[in-house]
């Protein structure tokens, strides 16, 4: 008896995440290209409200992978960065210098020498030994608050991890309503989704 409820069980939860994939939602991406992956939290109800992107993001165009709300503003993304020659390269021996030179980009001119989109961008909270759960090495994470040419306010927080040669750089978007709703478990939940995964060097 115990064997058919047990299968039965398994049946429904096949036909549910059918119907989720039906939608177009992923809950789960992957990205060999930077190496790194992503998991969406199964939203309790009936439909689902957190999708798991490839190669988009809400904050930076060129991501790995994302995870958003669908209604509500609440985004996470990752992006990594390697060194080209691991044997003579390195990364700064501080990582909270890393963060700095994010700060300072965001105010710079850009490639094409037009100006940047943000004109101020100051630290709300800053912590030289973050970490992100499912990753390992030096870490650091800052919230910083950003004002844009034309007086708009946003805040982000950022974790910078280095884990051997690669750097991986996650993003937080949010308003003040979906940090409250999502960051306390379902933004903890995406963080620890978090992983290397299987990477496949371009040719």
């Amino acid at each position: 008896m115990k064997r058919f409820v047990r299968g039965g069980f398994i049946l429904l939860s096949l036909a549910g995440l059918a119907a989720v994939q039906d939608k177009g939602m992923e809950l789960y991406v992957q990205n060999t290209e930077q190496g790194v992956e992503i998991r969406a939290p199964q939203s309790p109800g009936k439909d689902q409200m957190w999708m798991a992107k490839l190669k988009e993001g809400k904050f930076f165009s060129d991501v790995a992978v994302s995870v958003t709300h669908r209604v509500d503003n609440f985004t996470i993304e990752a992006m990594t960065q390697r060194l080209a020659d691991p044997m003579r390269e390195k990364w700064p021996d501080k990582i909270t210098d890393l963060a700095k030179n994010y700060r300072d980009n965001y105010l710079k001119e850009k490639k094409d020498g037009t100006p940047s989109d943000w004109k101020e961008c100051r630290i709300v909270q800053e912590d030289p030994k973050a970490k992100l759960p499912s990753l390992s090495g030096k870490c650091c994470m800052h919230k910083i608050a950003l004002v844009d040419q034309k007086d708009n306010k946003k805040e982000i927080i950022q974790f910078f991890c280095i884990s051997s040669e690669v750097l991986y750089i996650v993003t937080v978007t949010y308003d003040a309503e979906g940090f409250k709703k999502y960051w306390p478990r379902e933004g903890q939940q995406i963080l620890a989704s978090i992983k290397r995964c299987k990477y496949e060097k371009p040719k």
